[in-house]
């Protein structure tokens, strides 16, 4: 101070020696080391060295000069950040302003270019480090406000430059964030999706399809619902959506039908924020909703089962025109002509054989055609002369099927198809125009005797090739991947066979054939929307097996929900919670066939592909790129080995099962991508070998994921939070800051022990509580129903703008009491008495959310009575103190710390003792499945909560862990993981249930 005011001139009183004396004698004793900083020579006269101290706060300005200085732009700013802070760390700057709070300043400093940085990053948390840098600005200016100093003066003009320069950048990048919403589909017109609307009483969930047009994000979104139409009462609560990035999103409102109706129109109004805004954009939109078909006998189809897995034909068997006119042909033209048709199992070749069949026979006009259909596994033998004997007989037996007259003693097939050539060389004798088709399905699954090797093997293709000489005869094999290799082993003896290969439907060439699958089975009582079959097809890529499974379940879910008209929305449900379903059988022919080898070749084959899938699976669990080396890196403990497994991911992508690109690769098949992700990695891993597989801790990791369907399950049994309705990608993006999947399956194990009280159990709760007033003083008449009793006044212990506040308010409303008696704690006897010229009150209700330890409540109400004791002498009010929740030892410990009171009319009452089932770690183990899961959850909670409120409160106040999340907060007594953010940095968390806390 002292060197300021001699820089000022303000420093005044005796002689000017005499001053320079004492003014240096002062500084040399209280800051030797400026002084040195200055050079200042201990032998130099007093007046030489105070011209030196006068010019002290020039030689501070000189070093201050960084945070005088102007900036042009935001980024010169932040690029100034090292030299800022080696201005405002100096050690004698430090010394000579710490009367002027040079530490504060220093600190505000730094925390303002650090976000000032980030908000130039342009992150993700932009619209947070905005906030924060514009706080830390407001902070700031009033901090130099109450502080005047030459130092405040220049913080305020870097305040004021900073405040400018943000202006001017978010000015500048207007355009980056513009966020305009849209109606996704039809601007004020009808919603694609139908309703059930025929059914009085029925609550429906209707979406409308919006659309953030971008580029930036739609920040606080907000939306209400209303219509004007008698015959629906709608959800008009105001709903929060939150953030809301570009691209598509749904509103869902919340339809009560009180009568029957055709139509009805909504308005939804949408309000939200761009980054950078301080005003909200408002919208209005119109939607339409229209009525579904109302005459569908659901309880009729308990157990409608349209789409059928197995093989199909005739009216059941959709598109391959091409293919089957093919066969046809062959089987009806003069020479007939033999052919195989291969591709992956489970696209339709049985189908396809048995229909050509069938169309043949109904083309034949003069039946002169003979067929029958051989299943390999219905003559199959472990003997392979026994396997060919039985095939041999049921060629003859659908043969004898066409003959006329007298036939002929049955054949031996032992070792021999030749005497089926003596029989058809004798219907030929009988009947010239007598024709016999035949399939043989499954004709690769026959043993290697048959086929690779051998005399055995020889005399059957020789067999064949005389078969398929004979005129009057045409043979078709059906076979999956591992027929070209039994074609080209025998390529010589089948060199007659034309080949047809069978893939999955084109959406170029055969989306109408695709489309026809999807509706044709239930034709009559589903309606498929044009972008619901899309979605099968793009799950599928058009396989038609995996098409049916996904119908199926979709089918089964309107039965039961009552709803037959299908949207995209609807398809999308049904895979998230059916694929995990899935057994491993739908999708075991993707890595065990194309294998055709010695068996124990083809065992070794099928295991290192299995790994390979499972270590491809965990790949993209991780979030990483499916590289060779990220893959290998995953593979875990399994006996493959690195140089093995390039060429395994190399042959799986040969045969279409994955894709290789320039990233890496991925799963060709989007519905199997997603089953390995849920349930696959697990399921591949239980190979019989897990010593050799895995390790014990790898499988339990494995079998930990969290299923998609499980996080749809939990969400849509949720109750909204805050008026946001928390969805699965929510959850799936607060899991994964934790990896591991065995973390995330005990987190999730909490969120499923989560109880989410409503709104209206709020009320209700509330109405209840009412009616101890109501006993205790009656209902008074009303001469109007907006009439409220003012003989009762409510308030709380708690700050402004708490949960208190707001449950008082909410026992207002539920009780019909005057909003005026709703009293503040901090002026509660001005307001007391403005309520007495209303009529004096005679009860006062306190509204709390939740007793915990009792402690905090105790020690309020002792308080609130005490500082009261004249107030409540005079007036004797009843006081009735009133909990949501309450513990055990929380509500026995407030009833003694009132009955221990000098005010002998106050009672204490809960609507609900919290059980046991809501604390996360009672014992012995909690709401684990084990013991190791409790022990694991207790430990990431405990590290997660230290984060936030310290060891000491790491499981919430009280250290109580509970798992209550109430319709607008969340208890300090909830697990801290729940609902607040870490407060370190290098340890981040964010809450699922964001705790909203005001003071």
């Amino acid at each position: 101070m002292t060197l300021r005011a001699l820089a000022a001139d303000v420093l005044v009183g005796g002689k000017g020696e005499q001053l320079a004396r004492h003014v240096v004698a002062l500084v040399e004793g209280a800051l030797p080391r400026f002084c040195e900083f200055l050079n200042l020579e201990r032998k130099a006269q007093n007046h030489e060295k105070l011209g030196r101290l006068r010019g002290a706060h020039e030689t501070i300005l000189t070093i201050l000069q960084p945070l005088r200085t102007p900036y042009a732009s935001l980024e010169t700013l932040v690029g100034a950040k090292p030299r800022l802070a080696a201005a405002l760390q100096h050690s004698q700057v430090r010394a000579y302003c710490r009367p002027w709070r040079i530490d504060e300043i220093a600190e505000l400093v730094e925390r303002l270019v650090g976000s000032l940085s980030r908000v130039l990053g342009m992150d993700d948390g932009f619209e947070a480090d905005l906030e924060i840098s514009r706080r830390e600005i407001v902070e700031g200016l009033v901090f130099a406000d109450a502080r005047p100093s030459f130092l405040a003066s220049d913080l305020r003009a870097f305040l004021q430059n900073a405040g400018q320069l943000l202006d001017t950048f978010l000015s500048a990048m207007q355009g980056r964030f513009v966020a305009r919403i849209i109606r996704a589909d039809r601007e004020g017109g009808e919603l694609q999706k139908r309703y059930p609307l025929h059914e009085e009483g029925r609550e429906l969930r209707v979406v409308v399809p919006f659309r953030n047009e971008g580029p930036g994000p739609a920040l606080d979104l907000v939306f209400k619902a209303s219509s004007q139409h008698a015959g629906v009462a709608v959800d008009d609560e105001e709903q929060v959506l939150g953030d809301v990035a570009p691209g598509e999103f749904g509103v869902a409102v919340n339809v009560l039908l009180t009568e029957s109706c055709a139509a009805f129109d909504l308005d939804v109004e949408v309000r939200w924020r761009e980054v950078g805004a301080l005003k909200a954009r408002e919208e209005l939109f119109g939607a339409r909703v229209v009525a579904q078909r109302s005459d569908v006998d659901w309880g009729s189809l308990k157990y409608w089962n349209p789409y059928s897995t197995e093989p199909a034909e005739g009216a059941g068997f959709y598109g391959r025109r091409e293919q089957v006119g093919t066969l046809v042909a062959r089987f009806l033209q003069r020479p007939m002509e033999p052919s195989y048709i291969t591709g992956q199992k489970r696209v339709g070749k049985t189908s396809l054989a048995v229909t050509a069949l069938s169309e043949a026979r109904a083309e034949d006009s003069y039946g002169q055609l003979t067929t029958g259909y051989v299943l390999w596994g219905r003559v199959a033998h472990e003997d392979p002369r026994r396997a060919l004997r039985q095939l041999g007989a049921a060629m003859e037996q659908i043969v004898r099927q066409g003959l006329r007259g007298e036939t002929p003693p049955k054949g031996d097939y032992d070792g021999t198809l030749s005497p089926l050539l003596d029989l058809l060389d004798l219907a030929r004798e009988k009947d010239p125009e007598r024709r016999f088709a035949i399939v043989i399905d499954e004709f690769d699954e026959m043993p290697e005797d048959l086929w690779l090797k051998g005399n055995l093997a020889e005399t059957l293709f020789g067999n064949i090739r005389a078969l398929t000489a004979t005129s009057n005869f045409c043979l078709l094999l059906v076979g999956g991947e591992n027929m070209p290799f039994v074609m080209e082993r025998q390529g010589a003896r089948l060199n007659k066979f034309n080949r047809i290969n069978l893939t999955y439907f084109s959406r170029t060439d055969e989306f109408d054939d695709f489309t026809r699958l999807v509706r044709g089975p239930s034709e009559g009582v589903l309606t498929w929307h044009s972008d619901a079959v899309s979605a099968v097809f793009n799950m599928t890529n058009g396989n038609p097996y995996f098409s049916k499974i996904i119908c199926k379940q979709v089918a089964a879910r309107a039965v039961a929900e009552r709803d037959g008209d299908v949207t995209a929305r609807e398809v999308e449900r049904a895979v998230t919670t059916g694929v995990a379903a899935l057994d491993t059988n739908a999708f075991m022919h993707l890595w065990e066939d194309g294998t055709l080898s010695a068996v124990e070749d083809r065992e070794a084959m099928i295991l290192k592909r299995r790994r390979a899938l499972a270590a491809l699976a965990r790949c993209l669990r991780a979030g990483r790129p499916a590289t060779l080396a990220q893959i290998s890196a995953h593979k875990g403990s399994t006996a493959i080995e690195e140089r093995e497994l390039a060429p395994v991911l190399h042959n799986l992508a040969d045969r279409g099962v994955l894709i290789e690109t320039e990233q890496g690769f991925e799963v060709a098949l989007p519905i199997f991508r997603l089953w390995l992700l849920e349930v696959g990695v697990s399921r591949l891993a239980n190979d019989g070998l897990s010593e050799e597989l895995a390790t014990l801790q790898e499988r339990l990791d494995d079998e930990a994921y969290v299923k998609s369907s499980e996080i749809v399950a939990l969400t849509e049994a949720w109750k909204p939070y805050r008026g946001r309705q928390i969805g699965p990608e929510t959850v799936r993006a607060w899991l994964d800051q934790r990896p591991g999947n065995r973390n995330q399956r005990v987190l999730f194990q909490m969120l499923q022990a989560v109880r989410i009280l409503g709104q209206d159990e709020v009320l209700s709760r509330l109405q209840q509580a009412g009616q101890v007033i109501r006993d205790l003083l009656g209902v008074p008449m009303r001469r109007s129903n907006a009439e409220r009793r003012s003989d009762v006044v409510l308030t709380y212990i708690d700050g402004e703008g708490k949960s208190g506040q707001r449950y008082a308010a909410d026992y207002a409303e539920a009780n019909l009491i005057n909003v005026a008696g709703i009293l503040s704690p901090a002026i509660f006897e001005e307001e007391f008495a403005r309520a007495e010229k209303r009529g004096t009150p005679k009860a006062i209700v306190i509204v709390d959310d939740i007793v915990g330890t009792g402690g905090t409540l105790s020690k309020k109400l002792t308080a609130f009575v005490e500082r009261h004791s004249l107030l409540l002498d005079r007036v004797r009010p009843r006081i009735e103190v009133y909990s949501l929740f309450a513990t055990e030892d929380g509500k026995r410990r407030v009833l003694e710390t009132l009955a221990g009171l000098a005010y002998p009319d106050i009672d204490f009452r809960a609507g609900e003792i919290i059980p046991e089932s809501l604390f996360a770690f009672h014992a012995p183990r909690g709401v684990f499945s084990s013991p190791d899961d409790y022990d694991r959850a207790k430990a990431l909670a405990v590290d997660i909560g230290t984060t936030i409120y310290g060891a000491d409160r790491a499981l919430g106040f009280g250290n109580q862990g509970l798992l209550l999340v109430l319709p607008n907060t969340v208890p300090n007594n909830s697990l801290p993981l729940l609902h607040s953010s870490s407060k370190d940095p290098d340890r981040p968390w964010k809450p699922l249930f964001e705790r909203v806390t005001n003071g």
